[in-house]
């Protein structure tokens, strides 16, 4: 009895001790010294509509090649063939469904001289899936496609989109800028144009995602940011062995910034981070990916620039 009661309070110990552990231990993930180990890419989806284009395509935003590293869109020349299945899905739901490439023409068009892939796709919605794409169309949501050549479903992270209202998400982005030396009056008249909440490391901690810019900013905003006209996409997480959160910036220019989605393309535990960007008659769609403390970004189509 007393070897069985030793045991079970091993036992219990061990169950307390691991999981602490493991956030203790979890080290930042995404070394330059570590190229990709999958070959994935993840696209922009446009349903079609009665203007342009009339049907479903996918727009390449960028991905990574195992051995090699990460790719913008325009050089995934080759990677998609006709009959490729994508795995679909928006934002605050799981998994939509899946597209199918009907061509292998990438359909190489160019805006300022950025290439864009632009592949026509036939869909597939389960009937249980009906109803949340049918909503995400409705409500002109980002709807984003992954692929790999072995045909794995993606890691999808589902966030949750906050209300851009609230005072305590405007105090915690007044002190941030303050801290950068932004004026007062330029932090009071600041535009919140997105808050999500997502744990894409997968510590049970959720990060949280924020997008602001300054108010008035021009439509031809391609010109340099600066302390009196700017837009952030910020990020607030928790690192490995702190209890002290850490802002990291996701994107600065002068363009207004939604998070499309999250999908851990390369496998190394950190979802990578898809945006749009709409400024006027400008925008596009980039990649963001976690580069041991910071996000590097990969620019995906854009029209405008």
């Amino acid at each position: 009895m007393k070897r069985f009661m030793r045991a079970a309070i091993i036992t219990a110990v061990i169950a307390l001790v691991l999981p602490w552990f493991a956030w203790a231990t979890k080290k930042e993930p995404g070394s330059r010294q570590t190229p990709p180990k999958v070959t994935a890419l993840v696209c922009s989806f446009n349903p079609g509509d009665a203007q342009w284009p009339p049907e479903p395509h996918v727009y390449v935003v960028g991905g990574c090649v195992a051995g090699k590293g990460w790719i913008e869109g325009g050089k995934a020349t080759g990677l998609l063939h006709k009959g490729d299945r994508l795995s679909l899905c928006a934002l605050e739901t799981s998994s939509l469904g899946h597209v199918v490439l009907t061509s292998s023409d990438g359909g190489k068009g160019g805006y300022g001289g950025i290439t864009v892939l632009a592949f026509p796709v036939k869909v597939r919605i389960p009937p249980q899936k009906k109803a949340a794409y049918a909503k995400a169309r409705k409500h002109r949501l980002y709807m984003l496609a992954a692929w790999n050549p072995q045909g794995r479903a993606p890691r999808w992270i589902t966030g949750r989109i906050l209300d851009k209202d609230s005072s305590r998400y405007r105090k915690v982005i007044a002190d941030w800028l303050r801290r950068r030396g932004i004026p007062e009056d330029v932090i009071n008249k600041v535009v919140i144009e997105q808050v999500v909440l997502a744990d894409i490391n997968r510590d049970g901690h959720n990060e949280t995602f924020l997008s602001f810019y300054t108010a008035g900013m021009a439509p031809e905003a391609f010109e340099p940011p600066s302390k009196r006209t700017f837009s952030y996409l910020i990020m607030r997480y928790r690192p490995p062995r702190s209890r002290d959160p850490k802002t990291v910036v996701v994107q600065y220019d002068t363009l207004v910034h939604d998070v499309a989605g999250f999908c851990d393309l390369d496998g190394d535990g950190w979802a990578e981070v898809i945006t749009g960007s709409d400024t006027g008659e400008s925008g596009g769609d980039d990649l963001h990916h976690w580069v041991g403390d910071r996000f590097e970004t990969l620019k995906g189509w854009r029209a405008g620039v």
